[in-house]
Formats: C-alpha cells, sequence, structure tokens
C-alpha cells in the first residue's frame, strides 16, 4: 500500500487504526453520556467553589471583567432558579469598595468561551479535553515499555477507573492543573531544547498559578531532571516565572 510508511507492517497500521478508532467512539461515548446525564440549569445549585468559577467564566463573557455586580447576580439567578444564589461564593473589595471575584483567572478565561458556545456543558468539554490529553501523553509514556496494546490497556484502566471521570462534571479547576502539572513535567523530562525547557516551566508557572500549593513538588521535579541541570534549570524557571 503506497500510504504505508517505509518498512511498517500493514498489520502494525491496522492495529493502530482501530485503536484508534476505538479511542475516538469510546470519547464520544463518555462526553454525549456525560451531557446527557447533566443536570438541567433550572435545577442544579452550584455553591462555594463550583459557584465562584462559573460566575468567573459568566463575567468574563459577558462583561470581559471579573467585577462582581448586580447585574452577575441577577444573571445568575435568571440561569439558575434553585440554587437561589450563588452561594458561598468567594469575593475580595478593593479600596474603592467594588466587589470581584476572588478565585484565580486562568480556569475562568480559558472555560468563557465554551461557556459562551455551549453553556455550562461547555465546562464538562473542557474538563473531557484536559483528560484526552493526558491520556494521549500517557499511552505515548506506556508504549516506549510495555508496547502498542498493553499500553492501551493500562490508559484505559488509568483514565477510566480512575478519579478523572467523576471530576469531568465538576466546574473546577483541578483537572486543568492536573493537565499543566502532567504536560510541565513530561517536557521537563523529555525536552532537549532550549524552547521545549522554556515551554516546560510556562505551563508550570500556570498551573502554580492555579494552584500555588503545588510549588512544593517543584524542587523533585527540577531534582529528577537528567543531563545538565544548570542551563536547563535556568530555562525552566524563566519559564515558571513568566507562567
Amino acid at each position: 500500500m503506497r500510504f504505508l510508511r517505509p518498512f511498517e507492517p500493514q498489520s502494525h497500521v491496522w492495529v493502530h487504526s482501530t485503536w484508534f478508532i476505538v479511542w475516538v467512539l469510546a470519547g464520544l461515548l463518555i462526553l454525549i453520556s456525560a451531557l446527557i446525564g447533566k443536570t438541567p440549569d433550572v435545577d442544579w445549585t452550584p455553591f462555594s467553589d463550583q459557584s465562584s468559577h462559573l460566575m468567573a467564566s459568566m463575567s468574563l463573557w459577558h462583561d470581559q471583567d471579573l467585577r462582581y455586580t448586580l447585574e452577575d447576580l441577577d444573571r445568575f439567578n435568571a440561569q439558575f432558579p434553585a440554587a437561589q444564589g450563588p452561594l458561598g461564593t468567594f469575593l475580595k473589595q478593593n479600596a474603592d469598595g467594588a466587589l470581584y471575584l476572588a478565585k484565580p483567572s486562568l480556569y475562568a478565561a480559558l472555560n468563557a468561551p465554551f461557556y459562551g458556545a455551549f453553556g455550562t456543558a461547555g465546562f464538562i468539554i473542557v474538563n473531557m479535553m484536559a483528560i484526552a490529553v493526558m491520556a494521549v501523553l500517557t499511552h505515548h509514556i506506556a508504549r516506549r515499555i510495555y508496547g502498542g496494546t498493553l499500553s492501551h490497556l493500562i490508559t484505559a484502566a488509568l483514565f477510566l477507573m480512575g478519579p478523572f471521570m467523576a471530576w469531568a462534571m465538576v466546574i473546577h479547576p483541578d483537572l486543568l492543573i492536573a493537565l499543566l502539572l502532567y504536560s510541565g513535567g513530561y517536557l521537563t523530562l523529555t525536552q532537549h531544547r532550549l524552547l521545549g525547557w522554556w515551554f516546560a516551566g510556562f505551563l508550570l508557572g500556570l498551573a502554580l498559578s492555579e494552584k500555588p500549593t503545588f510549588v512544593v513538588a517543584l524542587p523533585f521535579l527540577l531534582l529528577a531532571v537528567p543531563g545538565h541541570r544548570l542551563r536547563k534549570h535556568g530555562w525552566i524557571i524563566a519559564g515558571i516565572l513568566i507562567g
């Protein structure tokens, strides 16, 4: 077959194509099931962290800011009448007395266009996208050690039987933070170019901006960096500071 790469057995191409189709169908099935099982907005009662992140995304989409106003409150109550207000929302006040949504803004900014396009289902779509990228990285790592079929089974066991799917329905940045830490850590340990080290640090910096307490894991990751550490550490730390 003219589409095969040189020296690549046809059976291997067939197996790879079959697994790709299986993953695509499984992902679509999971996504559709999650969207069908989502609680309707009129019956949903988001509170605390979820209401904070939800209101931040809504405010960014409608008003392009994070200021908490009566318009934001009216908009929330109209969309989620059963909640009886954004209970437990985290706010901060500036010197002029204006109120702002207090949670880190990266998750809200990423979700805002998806909220604008798909409503609250957009949060589920973003969470599923984060899981998909982590699954691809996991398979890529496992394939080098366990081969093709077993690496697919390991990836499926980790992401289908682990806690990831339960978080797919939750409006919370934990899956985004996991993706940033995972991809940043992966690039930190595998890249051999300056731009790769910088981008690894940038992803880790974004994760720390959302969850600063994860800084405790950073020294251990830097200690695991192979090769000439001092040079790599400099570029990684530069990326972290920018992120």
